[in-house]
């Protein structure tokens, strides 16, 4: 008889502080939804909140709330309110690097004011990323990313060795069908275990046929090393089964070339490898 399946759900507001409609309605909306997020917190401990990986949306709020700082603070210090690590979410293709690397680092310092960052390189709604983002992430003391848009088709598990042209490797996480892929979870009581057992329906086309919770988690150690090449685990693009192999060297062979070999039983030639990997299970 199978265990049963543990699904973390991630309580969490994308934000955009400015988009279809002026920045200052957009406030007034967050506003609206974070007095609700921390009258709910101040009744059930129970209760955490992830918000978006910016502190733009924590300053915007407070600027208009000051008396709520001391519960943010004390939210943040419990590891009930996930702040941070950036102070604005960016686009990586309009932006210099000077002006990357000063983003998280006024992040970084922000939350740390108010308790402390979040501890991952969230980046779930950028359309696309630079090569060089594993390496900036690492030099910040971040060893850990989300993402969303931007991963290629090929990668069908939830986590990947992710890694920079001068070989500084982070372990990513994978938010298959996007940040808010949960969000309907819930919303029938009746539906909640089919839903559950068919979870992520909606992903990209050309996922896997079978994507249940269990088939996306990943058992693997996957702790990432910088400037190491670890082995990784792939779904090829063309077979139902997948491929393993190591990532080829710069010196040897042509960036972003990987060498890939056969890997049939994939669970016993990946899962078990020494060092970081990156498999489902």
């Amino acid at each position: 008889m199978d265990r049963p399946t543990e699904i973390i759900v991630v309580p969490h507001t994308h934000w955009d502080r400015e988009w279809y409609e002026p920045f200052q309605r957009f406030r007034l909306r967050l506003v609206a939804l974070l007095d609700e997020v921390f009258d709910r917190m101040a009744h059930d401990e129970r209760q955490r909140f992830t918000l978006d990986g910016q502190l733009a949306a924590v300053d915007d709020y407070l600027e208009v709330r000051p008396e709520r700082r001391d519960q943010v603070i004390a939210l943040v210090r419990a590891g009930r309110l996930a702040v941070g690590p950036w102070q604005i979410l960016l686009d990586e293709f309009l932006c210099s690097g000077e002006n990357i690397v000063r983003n998280l680092e006024r992040g970084l310092a922000r939350s740390a004011a108010l308790g402390g960052a979040m501890p991952v390189g969230y980046l779930p709604d950028m359309f696309g990323h630079i090569a060089q983002m594993p390496q900036l992430l690492a030099g910040a003391g971040l060893a850990h990313a989300c993402v969303f848009r931007g991963v290629p088709d090929r990668v069908w598990s939830h986590a990947f060795a992710w890694q920079a042209p001068d070989g500084t490797t982070i372990r990513a996480e994978y938010l298959p069908g996007g940040y808010g892929n949960a969000a309907g979870l819930m919303d029938d009581p009746r539906l909640v275990t089919r839903r559950a057992s068919t979870w992520p329906t909606g992903c990209a086309a050309g996922g896997p046929p079978a994507t249940t919770p269990r088939s996306w988690r990943c058992t693997a150690p996957t702790t990432p090393r910088p400037r190491r090449t670890p082995p990784t685990c792939w779904p090829p693009p063309t077979s139902t089964g997948y491929a393993c192999g190591s990532a080829p060297s710069p010196s040897t062979s042509p960036p972003n070339r990987p060498r890939w070999t056969a890997c049939p039983s994939w669970r016993a030639n990946c899962a078990h490898t020494p060092g970081p990997t990156s498999c489902p299970a």
